[in-house]
């Protein structure tokens, strides 16, 4: 029995060397996300998050959504991406588009054309009473639309369907309007998010779902420096089914091992300065005139204490 253990050690010491020798860090994909001058915070980037259930200031994955949050100058927009029927890219959280809008339907058993005579922001409201974009329809976007209207902007692109033509569709798009280290892109689905790297392993994606199981069990023995991320961000909430997923320990171990740490979705000003002071790389808020208000006053106390 002694040296049954004896050997279980010694081949896990073995093995968990060999991990830390032949670890990598996250590939540099030149990804060009703002950066701040380090002061006495951490500045986190300010992550427009796509709500579309009235949490925000305007309805998610639409035009007046991009355009306002961009004349509110955040850092990075967020937004989702299904493909139709006739594969044109479109704005959209769900996979259909009776929740949000005047139509039925799944968006990949319907054409552009179709989409377009619908107002994707027809059920949109913030206080269950008044639906303001009925008088000021809202029609659906495309991400051609997008990046011509914001050729410079920093992004985060979420892919919600698992076809993997969906996934090579949006790596052609990066490609032809030059988008390509301006972009993170993520799914759910890890077989989406496979296809895309391959396709397009120059450009920064986050974990998928299989690779966040991974990264929570790793941090939990704080073993995430034997891992070889294939990512370059973490898109993740503070907490998942009872895990605490966002810890200090958890951000100092994936940041500085290249991986990013941007955290969803925080409404809360309170949660806000949690994680600031944890040094996250970036907070996704539906709330982004919270968030800028208070990086604001942080910065003015800083600035006081520095004169």
């Amino acid at each position: 029995m002694k040296k049954l253990l004896v050997f279980t050690f010694a081949a896990t010491l073995l093995f968990v060397g060999w991990r830390w020798l032949a670890a990598r860090p996250a590939a540099d994909t030149g990804l060009q996300f703002p950066q701040y001058p380090a002061t006495g915070f951490q500045r986190p980037l300010v992550i427009a998050h796509a709500d579309d259930s009235g949490l925000g200031l305007y309805p998610g994955n639409t035009m007046e959504f991009l355009q306002q949050m961009a004349a509110m100058n955040v850092d990075v927009l967020e937004m989702d991406v299904h493909e139709t029927m006739d594969g044109a890219l479109v704005l959209m959280h769900d996979a259909t588009v009776e929740r949000t809008t005047d139509g039925e339907g799944a968006i990949s058993a319907l054409t552009l054309p179709e989409l377009h005579k619908l107002n994707v922001a027809y059920n949109w409201t913030r206080d269950g009473q008044t639906y303001p974009y009925r008088e000021k329809p809202q029609h659906i976007v495309t991400i051609d639309e997008v990046f011509q209207q914001f050729p410079k902007y920093p992004m985060i692109i979420e892919l919600k369907t698992p076809d993997p033509e969906a996934a090579r569709s949006l790596c052609r798009k990066l490609q032809a309007f030059n988008k390509s280290n301006q972009v993170i892109v993520s799914s759910f689905h890890q077989a989406a998010i496979d296809r895309f790297r391959e396709d397009c392993p120059h450009v920064a994606t986050g974990a998928g779902a299989d690779e966040v199981r991974v990264f929570v069990l790793a941090s939990k023995f704080g073993a995430f420096r034997l891992l070889s991320p294939r990512y370059q961000a973490l898109h993740i909430p503070i907490e998942h089914d009872g895990i605490t997923l966002v810890t200090p320990a958890a951000v100092n171990d994936a940041q500085s091992h290249g991986v990013r740490v941007d955290v969803w979705t925080v409404n809360e000003e309170a949660e806000m300065r949690r994680l600031i002071e944890m040094g996250v790389a970036g907070i996704m808020t539906d709330r982004p005139d919270v968030l800028l208000r208070l990086i604001a006053e942080l910065q003015e106390f800083e600035d006081m204490n520095e004169s």
